[in-house]
């Protein structure tokens, strides 16, 4: 999927496959690091740092501007995939009906 994002957003094939294996080196990397610290630490330990350090990294992340966020559909986990699916389509005719007005002349 992420290649296929990578595209629309204009990335070369180049990059997409840089990108694409290091998410496998890390991948690779991490299922052969993590055992080895899981034995000479506690394994609660290695967990409360793996948290500490997510919950760092995601606060050093920019947040979104709302006015990005208009093709974002916020819908609960326990919706039904019939209702996402409805629930999308909605969306998709109601942000086509604002861009339809907006592009008519005035």
């Amino acid at each position: 999927m992420g290649g296929l994002r990578g595209g629309i957003e204009g990335f070369s094939a180049a990059e997409l496959a840089f990108v694409t294996s290091a998410y496998f080196l890390g991948l690779l990397s991490g299922a052969r690091i993590t055992p080895a610290m899981i034995r000479s630490m506690a394994h609660l330990r290695i967990f409360a740092a793996t948290a500490v350090f997510a919950a760092y990294r995601m606060t050093r992340r920019a947040g979104i501007p709302a006015s990005e966020t208009e093709s974002y559909l916020g819908i609960l986990p326990t919706t039904s995939p019939v209702a996402a699916e409805a629930a999308t389509a909605w969306s998709a005719e109601q942000a086509e009906a604002e861009r339809d007005t907006n592009d008519a002349p005035h």
